[in-house]
């Protein structure tokens, strides 16, 4: 009788057991907006036209105190690897085309690490983490299949460019748009918005990917970056809402990144997918005012350390959510997106000797943030260009030296929507040398109005100490110009192989 009772007792317990569901991996759907500016999404100003973002923040959790790098480059390798860029070389302006340099390949990369665990990997959009060496492209580093192009930007509708961007003719010069590598060209590709194209692949992405396999979209946008282009209906959409042309062109970007985000929800409700699929959304740095972009009330522009530069626009939305509908103001950066993304998955992020910390259950469970400061950055390696570094600590952001990843960056005050003109309107302020400082308290002054350096030596010294340790543990990565990239030499594109890796 003991017998037959124990084995009934296992039988139950082995049926519980049994019974017992692994949590469903999510999908993951990464949306990256390009140059998208504080003041320029609809739950910040109402005179955006962004309904599909709206619904997504209004059934998810708004992420208002993200932060990411002054540009492109720098944030995606953070994002990328979960490092402070100037831990790994990459904070100095962006990757350059006619350089020899990339993110370097001893790093394990987010898309690695998902792949490994079951995820299938795709990439749209634009990558702009190197390409001279075909070690440094995304279906090497990661990604299962990828749709855009290498560079930092391209002309919406030829997808050709020059080392200084597709705003004219420039010392080299040539095409950049690749599926899984391929040149993407002729008949239904060229001369159409780089955008739409972007849609259709992604949607061919989710109607032919098995629901069962969890699924990780890199949405690298290109909207709303430079230069100023857009067709007619959304500019359209504008017209008795903005009276400048350059910002109803510009909000216009910014609508058509939108719509699309929306056709990329229905194809995943179509495809039965969304309802397990977890959504991030985040700008990758502050929008280019020069391009009618606004930052307002935030102080600065793109490529500045100050919070205009470098404070993004972010919202999550999705599977794993539990509480709606409102907005965090807990700390997060761009580097955590890396560990958040490994929790999400169900993987384990002790393992990573890394800069971020998962943000996972601060989004999904309304947790307090782990962290309570990042290093902005320091790039003071090539003085002749920059010199300048930035960190946060608490409430108090430092800023020693210039405060930009160039010198030729100098819209470091305050501009009300819109201001696009040249030059700064406010240049009779003087601009800072190398040898500034500037303390704020951001928690009394998020626009950065008051320098209190002087009032509060202890803590200039304190945060001083803290970049001296950093300093320690950065270099940069800006090899001189290298004439083998030029597109002339292989048919005009932008081509892989002309360099080594790092």
């Amino acid at each position: 009788m003991k017998i037959v009772v124990l084995f009934a007792l296992f039988c139950l317990a082995s049926r519980g057991s049994a019974g017992k569901k692994k949590n469903k991996q999510p999908h993951i759907l990464h949306m990256v907006a390009d140059d998208l500016g504080w003041d320029d999404i609809s739950w910040h100003n109402p005179t955006m036209i962004t309904p599909n973002l709206q619904d997504l923040a209004d059934n998810g959790v708004i992420l208002d105190n993200m932060y990411v790098q002054t540009s492109c480059s720098p944030t995606r390798s953070c994002l990328m690897t979960g490092y402070y860029s100037a831990k790994i070389g990459s904070q100095h302006f962006v990757y350059i085309p006619n350089r020899p340099h990339g993110l370097p390949t001893w790093l394990t990369t987010l898309p690695e690490v998902l792949q490994s665990q079951g995820y299938t990997t795709y990439g749209v959009g634009k990558w702009h983490l190197g390409y001279c060496n075909e070690s440094y492209i995304p279906t090497n580093r990661g990604f299962n299949h990828f749709y855009g192009f290498y560079l930092g930007s391209v002309d919406y509708y030829t997808h050709y460019t020059s080392e200084r961007g597709p705003y004219g003719i420039g010392k080299y010069n040539g095409y950049d748009f690749r599926d899984d590598g391929e040149k993407v060209e002729g008949m239904g590709v060229d001369g159409v918005y780089s955008s739409l194209l972007f849609r259709e692949k992604i949607l061919g992405f989710i109607n032919g990917h098995d629901a069962n396999t969890p699924m990780y979209l890199y949405l690298a946008f290109q909207l709303p970056h430079s230069p100023l282009t857009v067709p007619d209906k959304h500019r359209e959409m504008y017209d008795g809402i903005v009276t400048d042309d350059d910002r109803k062109t510009y909000s216009g970007q910014v609508t058509l990144m939108d719509e699309i985000i929306g056709n990329v929800r229905s194809a995943l409700e179509d495809a039965g997918m969304w309802d397990d699929t977890f959504v991030l959304f985040h700008s990758d740095n502050g929008g280019d005012v020069k391009y009618a972009a606004s930052n307002f009330p935030l102080r600065g522009n793109k490529g500045t350390y100050f919070d205009g530069g470098i404070k993004a626009v972010a919202m999550a939305h999705g599977k794993g959510i539990e509480k709606t509908g409102y907005v965090s103001n807990e700390m997060m950066h761009a580097v955590d997106v890396f560990p958040t993304f490994i929790e999400a998955s169900g993987g384990k992020t002790k393992q990573y000797d890394i800069d971020g910390v998962s943000a996972w259950k601060m989004i999904t469970k309304q947790k307090k943030s782990k962290r309570s400061g990042f290093l902005i950055t320091i790039d003071e390696d090539i003085p002749n260009e920059s010199y300048g570094a930035a960190i946060r600590d608490g409430k108090w952001k430092l800023i020693q030296g210039y405060p930009a990843f160039s010198f030729t960056e100098q819209h470091l005050y305050w501009y009300e929507t819109p201001y696009h003109t040249e030059p700064d309107e406010k240049a009779d302020l003087p601009l800072p040398d190398k040898d500034a400082i500037f303390l704020f308290d951001m928690e009394a002054d998020p626009s950065e109005l008051c320098n209190v350096a002087d009032e509060n030596p202890d803590v200039v010294a304190q945060m001083q100490a803290k970049l001296d340790e950093y300093r320690a543990v950065t270099w940069t990565d800006f090899p001189p110009d290298d004439p083998n990239c030029d597109p002339a030499l292989t048919d005009n594109w932008w081509t892989t192989g002309w360099c080594t890796i790092n």
